[in-house]
């Protein structure tokens, strides 16, 4: 029979056994766990705010609001982007869903909100117990393109009104150009710190504005293979080619007095600068025909036909024109100025440059500054046109719209025009609420005026393009007898535009139709021909309204962001980058943003005494 107290003993044993497995979990567990959380890993996902649980799973609440186990299936953005395989759209439902604090998520919600979606399965890198998204800084280009990011005073948010008139262009580099500090574009702000700084990666930081900053985005007109072109510095044409918008400049000392002849000519593949290659390559486009102005080698007999025509008082008729002494064909000038009015537009503006691979910038100049006319009085060509709303020929209701948007657009210009601009510039940097004005008034020209058709849009063209021909329109009497019934001729057969003398003494300009309006537009060249016979008429209140748009098209182009500051960013950058889960304190207040305005405003202001 088995002792009591030898069974006491075993029985006490295991009790005291389970006891001090109990007491070992009860000590050890936590004590493991509590080492668990402060792995830099662990500290890092426990960092990560994803309240919709689309990239990291809930996991198990173990230990003070501590999860563990949770799976991470991040977004696969190491690869670069394919443009043509992106239909950007407005995805209403992530701008209203519930908003994350993480940078990296906030970054997947702001390319989900224009409707571009990716695969998920990545992996985070953990560097300094924080958790980082790796992505080809491709895809940072396709949201700086979709969201005009660059060094903006606006923020790129549309919560406050705008209180500051725009600056004159040559003050445009010392609030732009800036290349230090974030950018700030339409959905967010964006930071990169050189990985040299902080840990071993290439760091970027982002913050998504709030659902009420980015609210008022309307779908956007132009599609992101041409907002590339743009950025890149090429300008699209209806007649399937891409003109490139910088040319080197006439140095006006140089020993050589001859005048370059400059023509737009095909460019090959070799002829591409080696920064444009690659990204061509890398985003998946399709390098279309490139032409590009250069020096046109002419016979001395060709030459001096040339000079003739441009020395000739009636050199308005003539082919070639002087400009910065440069001797241009006039055709090369007007396809530049009927490309930028078929351009798509948004009231956004866009991206614009494709000048920074060169050294030494002093050397070259932007085709369009350089070519196209910036006519003083933007207003007085609105004021002209309500005068001759009653003569056009449209409804009654549509007179009394265009009349509403024109006066509107006055009343905007006039608020938003610093009189600096008219002591130094004819040209005003970018401002939110002057380019929606613009944009307004041209998106009613062109439907109710119907500025799309071919005479029209030779009328403004030309108004762009000649300086004669647009002061005489400017300067015309409408009290004169006859003026508002006069005509201005279209004359096929003599490649010309005809105005009356009463206009001006100058009654010819030369307008090549064939060599301006190929492609697509030569089937309306010819149709317009096949009905109207070698000529046809346009009344003087639609030379009016065609000599606006040509003008607002101008003015329009001015408001164009600089590219360089996010190609500045991009360039900087290793091929992929780190997005941070923190965000750098990027995210704007719509109380800040109206101090930042208010502030700025004082300190522009010529009466204000305060310092900076």
């Amino acid at each position: 029979m088995v002792n009591s107290l030898d069974l006491a003993g075993v029985i006490g044993t295991w009790v005291a056994a389970v006891f001090a497995v109990f007491a070992l979990v009860g000590i050890v567990g936590p004590l493991l766990l509590y080492r668990a959380t402060r792995t830099d890993r662990q500290l890092a996902i426990n960092a990560i705010d994803d309240p919709n649980h689309e990239y990291t799973s809930a996991g198990y609440l173990l230990w003070w609001s501590k999860r563990f186990f949770r799976r991470i299936k991040a977004p696969i953005l190491t690869d670069p982007p394919l443009l043509k395989q992106i239909d950007v759209r407005r995805n209403e439902a992530i701008l209203r869903g519930k908003r994350s604090s993480t940078g990296w998520i906030m970054f997947a919600s702001a390319l989900r909100a224009y409707n571009i979606g990716f695969a998920l399965g990545d992996v985070l890198v953990i560097d300094q117990k924080e958790s980082f998204l790796p992505v080809h800084r491709c895809w940072l280009l396709v949201l700086g393109l979709i969201g005009r990011y660059a060094h903006r005073n606006d923020y790129g948010v549309d919560a406050a009104p705008e209180i500051i008139p725009a600056l004159p262009q040559p003050f445009r580099r010392e609030y732009y150009h800036d290349n230090e500090g974030p950018l700030y574009g339409l959905t967010g702000a964006l930071l990169h710190t050189q990985n040299s700084l902080e840990g071993l990666i290439d760091r970027v930081y982002f913050h998504m504005h709030g659902a009420t900053q980015i609210e008022g985005l309307e779908a956007d007109k132009l599609s992101l293979q041409t907002l590339f072109y743009l950025y890149m510095g090429y300008l699209p044409g209806s007649d399937g080619l891409l003109y490139y918008l910088w040319v080197e400049k006439s140095f006006r000392f140089r020993r050589d007095t001859t005048k370059r002849i400059m023509r737009f000519t095909q460019m090959s593949d070799s002829d591409l600068e080696t920064s444009h290659i690659y990204w061509f390559r890398v985003m998946g486009v399709d390098v279309p025909p490139i032409e590009k102005l250069r020096t046109y080698i002419a016979s001395e007999d060709e030459r001096s036909n040339i000079e003739r025509w441009v020395d000739d008082d009636e050199s308005t008729a003539s082919p070639f024109t002087d400009i910065e002494q440069d001797l241009y064909h006039k055709s090369d000038i007007h396809r530049i100025a009927l490309a930028l009015l078929e351009l798509q537009w948004s009231p956004r503006s866009f991206l614009q440059g494709g000048n920074w691979h060169r050294n030494d910038h002093e050397h070259t100049q932007n085709v369009m500054d350089m070519c196209l006319y910036v006519n003083l009085g933007l207003t007085h060509s609105i004021d002209l046109s309500i005068k001759v709303i009653s003569s056009l020929s449209i409804g009654d209701d549509d007179k009394a719209e265009l009349q509403k948007t024109l006066e509107q657009a006055k009343h905007v210009i006039d608020a938003y025009s610093s009189p600096m601009s008219h002591q130094f510039s004819h040209k005003l940097s970018f401002s939110r609420t002057l380019t929606k004005a613009y944009h307004t008034l041209d998106f009613r020209l062109r439907t109710i005026c119907n500025t799309t058709t071919l005479p029209m849009q030779t009328i403004s063209t030309l108004f762009i393009t000649d300086q004669y021909f647009a002061d005489h329109v400017n300067n015309s009497n409408l009290k004169a007898p006859g003026t508002l019934t006069s005509t201005a001729t279209i004359d096929f057969a003599h490649e010309s535009v005809n105005v009356p003398a009463s206009w001006s003494s100058v009654t010819r300009y030369h307008f090549d139709f064939g060599k301006v309006y190929r492609g697509t537009r030569a089937a309306e060249l010819a149709s317009l021909i096949a009905r109207h016979g070698q000529s046809l008429e346009l009344p003087y209140p639609e030379v009016v309204i065609a000599c606006l748009q040509g003008n607002l098209r101008r003015r329009m182009w001015d408001m164009v962001l600089p590219a360089d500051d996010l190609h500045h960013y991009l360039d900087s950058m290793d091929d992929v980058v780190h997005i941070a889960a923190s965000t750098k304190d990027l995210r704007v207040h719509n109380r800040s943003h109206r101090q930042r305005r208010s502030r700025d405003r004082r300190r522009r202001s010529p009466s204000s005494s305060r310092s900076p």
